[in-house]
């Protein structure tokens, strides 16, 4: 890996986090049917086997109770009466109840409000694999590109801390790195030039939480969650599972001395973007200010700069391809684009 060249600029956007006792996962999306999947689900780097299939329904992983609460070492009982079937898992001062069919799980003396709750299929009864897990305080996460849900019972999970998240329609002030079609600048109903935005991301990363990363440990990464494997950190690179490039699901992690933190690397020494949302399209301010260094071949030199009047012109005639994420920044103020610079590329 080259060493890094050029300190990217970044605002993180607010993400907003939801707090409450109603349990949410990021898990593969599906109709509102029970579908059968091949989903994998690995505990403390384990692959487990049930005698009926998990399934997805709503969103959500459903696996046999028995399996997952044997794994996780609880004492399970099983009651059947006229009122409906019942089930209790116990471990270690941790006390899960809830009534098949329910939404609603007792976790101690708190109630959990589930989003799906258990079933019965093919004499199995089926219970929302996230929801029990972490009420045992295990870390759970899902990884879309493996159909694979991991959940550890020990070790840490090394969050990551997007640069940008796209929640709605109301975007943050800041700088965003975006892809750009020129071909799609309209003007909207009030007579205001605009653009179709697409906004990436890349992963950050705590200074202390991955110098406490071990083998075993989770990892997010692109919005995905991956199992340590492997280590191998030298200077200021860290190689997950063999490194970015180099094996399946490699990941690297980079950081510079004048920060306090670690950053996804790939080739060129790019960032692992990923999209951070659905594409929104933005009002393009009549202060726009334009900055195009792309093509120069002195990269210290000046970028050429581009007034609103000029700027859609100058877009689809110039290298209009190539508005793309890697060179690409846009500054947003009050939901407007006030800033469009296109960075040099070697």
């Amino acid at each position: 890996m080259k060493k890094f060249k050029t300190a990217l600029s970044v605002v993180l956007c607010t993400v907003m986090v939801l707090s409450s006792l109603v349990v949410f996962a990021d898990e593969p999306s599906a109709d509102n049917s029970a579908v059968n999947t091949a989903v994998k689900v690995i505990m403390d780097g384990k692959q487990l086997t049930f005698d009926v299939d998990p399934i997805i329904e709503n969103g959500r992983t459903l696996v046999p109770f028995r399996v997952i609460f044997e794994k996780l070492g609880c004492e399970v009982d099983y009651n059947k009466d006229a009122a409906g079937q019942h089930i209790t898992a116990t471990k270690e001062g941790y006390n899960l109840s809830f009534d098949v069919g329910s939404l609603e799980m007792k976790v101690n003396d708190k109630t959990v409000t589930l989003d799906v709750g258990s079933k019965i299929l093919n004499g199995r009864t089926l219970v929302p694999l996230r929801a029990v897990s972490e009420a045992f305080a295990c870390n759970v996460g899902w990884n879309s590109k493996q159909r694979t849900v991991y959940i550890n019972t020990t070790g840490n999970f090394i969050k990551s801390q997007p640069t940008c998240k796209i929640t709605g329609s109301e975007i943050e002030d800041g700088m965003y790195d975006v892809n750009l079609d020129p071909s799609t600048i309209t003007v909207n109903e009030k007579g205001e030039k605009t653009i179709k935005v697409e906004f990436f991301a890349y992963d950050t990363y705590d200074i202390v939480d991955v110098s406490k990363m071990n083998v075993g440990d989770l990892i997010e990464y692109a919005g995905d969650v991956y199992y340590v494997s492997s280590k191998e950190q030298k200077d200021s690179i860290i190689d997950i599972n063999g490194g970015f490039g180099e094996a399946e699901y490699g990941i690297t992690l980079y950081t510079e001395e004048d920060t306090n933190g670690w950053r996804t690397l790939t080739w060129d020494d790019y960032p692992q973007y990923y999209s951070a949302g659905a594409p929104q399209t933005l009002v393009i301010s009549d202060k726009l200010v334009l900055k195009d260094a792309y093509g120069l071949s002195d990269p210290k030199a000046e970028p050429v700069t581009v007034e609103y009047k000029d700027f859609e012109d100058y877009m689809k005639n110039t290298h209009s391809e190539n508005w793309s994420v890697g060179n690409t920044q846009i500054t947003v103020e009050k939901n407007r684009i006030v800033e469009i610079e296109r960075r040099w590329v070697p």
